[in-house]
């Protein structure tokens, strides 16, 4: 996804296509990984967190090599749909937290911000690397090589190093072999109904709070670049933004997942969200250079903290046992939020002639869901149906 900013150009001119149809090619992974959300959430929980990576890494490394062979719009679109929106779905937020989550309890927001870690050292990286291979290299030769690197990295390093939970190795979380409490920031354990998830206030209020970053994630990751473009900016600077969204996502993945394990995650959901939206105000203002990085440092800083308070708001609500099943169906339920940034953020372009119309109209978001997490609670909002375990409910 950092890496289609810098594509848009290339591809709209090898397949006649305006920007905006290339920059809706976000909405195709949104969609396909929504889709996938609560099965590969129903497997990780049931302990394929490994298959389910390794199969990505198959699927997306072959998706980047066919699309480098694709000869029209309607082909590439095939190719995001089948390829490399489930292969990023498997390799994505859902198994990997999934998987760390079962690792540690007492600092999990921290473990899972090392972990979406990865996701901002990719942006920093790649959009260079891809930026050389376009000055160099066809954008067809570019995509064939990324897709083979992803292949000779990822392959063997899940088969050889990925394991699902402790016990598979005789292991405990947080390395801790006796019986403790629970800790307190899981939920009560127990199987949570689809229908009791569903009437769960706490859950449509988180829902709607990651719906509102992600969009704005979302078409910043995808628009930033030729935003920058259009203002003036050269290739390598416009690449420069997004490394410099990504840097800082490392920082606040850091950050915010080590306070996540010290405050109440819902505040740090608080927190990330105003982060974001002072981060995002100087492009309502001026599209300078100075105001571009502002907006990707702060927006970058903001947007890391979002998958380790997610992950902490879903444990504690929810509980562990819930985890992936949880996160997938709010995956789905979020599909509307990671749909429409590409199409409308390209529409908007299309219509008006300028990216700024979309960073401008849409910015609301952000202040809009600041006030919506003040009202998540610290536990479920209704009494959840639970697998007998003997115990009683929380």
């Amino acid at each position: 996804m950092y890496l289609l900013g810098l594509f848009i150009e290339p591809l709209s001119l090898a397949w006649s296509a305006t920007p905006g149809q290339i920059g809706s090619a976000s909405a195709m992974f949104a969609v396909g990984g929504a889709l996938l959300g609560p099965l590969l959430g129903h497997l990780a929980d049931k302990g394929w967190t490994k298959r389910i990576m390794l199969a990505g890494s198959v699927v997306i490394s072959l998706g980047f090599i066919a699309l480098s062979l694709a000869q029209s719009l309607w082909q590439a679109a095939l190719i995001c749909v089948f390829l490399l929106a489930p292969g990023t779905a498997m390799l994505g937020a859902i198994p990997t937290t999934v998987m760390v989550a079962q690792w540690f309890s007492k600092r999990r927001g921290l473990a899972i911000g090392i972990t979406a870690a990865g996701i901002s050292i990719g942006g920093f990286i790649m959009p260079m690397i891809a930026a050389q291979l376009l000055a160099h290299l066809e954008w067809s030769a570019a995509l064939r090589i990324i897709g083979c690197g992803i292949a000779l990295l990822l392959i063997p390093g899940i088969a050889l190093f990925a394991v699902n939970r402790p016990a598979d190795v005789n292991q405990y979380p947080d390395g801790i072999a006796t019986a403790e409490e629970q800790s307190p920031n899981d939920a009560a354990s127990g199987t949570i109904s689809t229908g009791t998830l569903l009437t769960d206030r706490n859950f449509w209020l988180v829902a709607l709070c990651i719906g509102f970053l992600s969009f704005l994630g979302l078409l910043c990751v995808t628009y930033i670049a030729p935003y920058a473009r259009e203002s003036g900016l050269s290739l390598q600077n416009a690449a420069l933004m997004i490394s410099l969204y990504s840097i800082c996502g490392i920082s606040g993945k850091f950050a915010l997942g080590w306070l996540c394990d010290h405050l109440q995650p819902r505040r740090m959901l608080s927190v990330t969200m105003a982060l974001a939206a002072i981060g995002w105000f100087p492009l309502l203002l001026s599209n300078s250079v100075p105001a571009f990085l502002i907006a990707a440092a702060m927006v970058g800083f903001a947007m890391g903290g979002m998958i380790p308070a997610w992950a902490a708001l879903i444990a504690q609500l929810f509980g562990l046992e819930n985890f992936g099943r949880v996160r997938g169906i709010m995956s789905l339920a979020l599909v509307a939020f990671t749909f429409l940034p590409g199409p409308l953020g390209g529409y908007l372009r299309d219509s008006t002639g300028t990216y700024a119309t979309a960073f401008t109209w849409l910015w609301f978001m952000l202040p809009a869901g600041v006030v919506l997490s003040l009202f998540v609670g610290q536990a479920a909002t209704v009494s959840a149906p639970r697998a007998a375990t003997g115990k009683a409910p929380g």
